[in-house]
This record gives structure tokens, sequence and C-alpha cells, in this order.
């Protein structure tokens, strides 16, 4: 396959320079892919079905490939204002020598100490802690990637405000919603059977 496709637009070559473990970081991006819907600002355009690779001949990046030949596949004309930072991270298991994945929320007190949940129980919390007409969406951005500890994996989600959203219709809205935590039940599929891919 050709890094065409996705190199063409920027926001979906994820640079991994500050990565130490490139191989691990794409093990790790696995589980969200399909799962957590991408978005890329300089298009507007929310995918929410794609292939991440680490190309073979280049890896100093890891490329999202949409699935362009689906119409359905992904949303245009979504504002970047509608896309708000978190302090949400998800993290391997493996930085608390644990199996699994989990939810760490950072505080601003970075004196504190972090509590990590799993990842289901931790995403259920949360979504409870939004109102149901502006629940919690997250979504991946480019950027979100991170490492913490030992050259460990983790993600710093961002999530859609459906309110924000300037040129979609509320039948569009809505199905943005629908399909992101439809997506959100596969993810939890997935921890649920144990078919978390190791980051290690």
């Amino acid at each position: 396959m050709s890094t065409t496709a996705g190199s063409n637009n920027l926001d979906l070559v994820w640079g991994l320079d500050n990565i130490t473990d490139k191989s691990k970081a794409q093990t790790f991006l696995k589980n969200f892919e399909n799962k957590l819907c991408v978005y890329s600002p300089s298009v507007c355009q929310l995918y929410t079905r794609y292939e991440i690779i680490l190309p073979v001949l280049r890896n100093d990046s890891l490329v999202v490939f949409p699935t362009y030949q689906d119409v359905t596949a992904s949303y245009s004309h979504i504002n970047s204002d509608a896309i708000l930072p978190t302090n949400i991270f998800i993290v391997s298991g493996e930085a608390l020598n644990k199996d699994g994945l989990f939810v760490v929320i950072k505080s601003q007190d970075k004196f504190k100490a972090l509590k990590a949940v799993p990842l289901m129980e931790g995403l259920k919390k949360i979504q409870g802690a939004f109102p149901h007409d502006d629940p919690f969406l997250p979504v991946m951005v480019k950027g979100g990637l991170r490492e913490m500890g030992k050259n460990i994996p983790c993600l710093n989600v961002s999530r859609i405000k459906l309110s924000a959203l300037k040129q979609s219709s509320k039948l569009e809205s809505n199905a943005i919603r629908t399909n992101i935590l439809e997506k959100l039940g596969l993810l939890e599929t997935d921890v649920s059977s144990d078919t978390i891919h190791a980051a290690f």
C-alpha cells in the first residue's frame, strides 16, 4: 500500500520523533483503530474508519489511512473549534504492571497522585459527569500520542462538542454521536474479551 493517500494530509502523518519505541506505539494505537474517530483540522473532516500503519521504509511516522472508498466513513465540515482538548489520557497497563488499558485524568496540580481506572469503567464515569445533550465523545487528533514513564505509550484524547458544530445538521450531529458511542461499544467488547494488543 502506498503512503500517498495518507501523506497528502499532514494531519494524518503522526511524527514519532518524541517516541522511543515506535513499534510499541503502533501496537498501542491499534487498540483504537476504527474504534476512536480521527479528526483532521486542516480539511475539517472526522474519519470513522481507517488503518494505522508504520511504513517499512520510513519508520519515523505513523500514517492514518482513511477509508476513502466509503463516503459514509467520514464527516466533512467539522469546524476545528468543536474539537476540544481534555486532560484525559488512556495508558497501557504496562505503566501499572497490569494488563489492559486504563484511564488517567491529569490534575493541574502536578504534585497530586494520578489515579488510574480500567478503561471502560473510567470512560463510563466520565460520560456520567457530562449532561445528556453534551456527551463525552472522544476522538484522536495528531499530537495526542505521547510516552510516559519507561517509554510506555499513552493517548491524550480530545472530544467533539456537538453543540459547537456550525455546519452540521441536527441529523448529522446525531449520526456522529451514535457512531462514536457505537464504536466505544466495540472497544468495550474488545476489553471484555481480552483482545487488547499488548504494547510490549
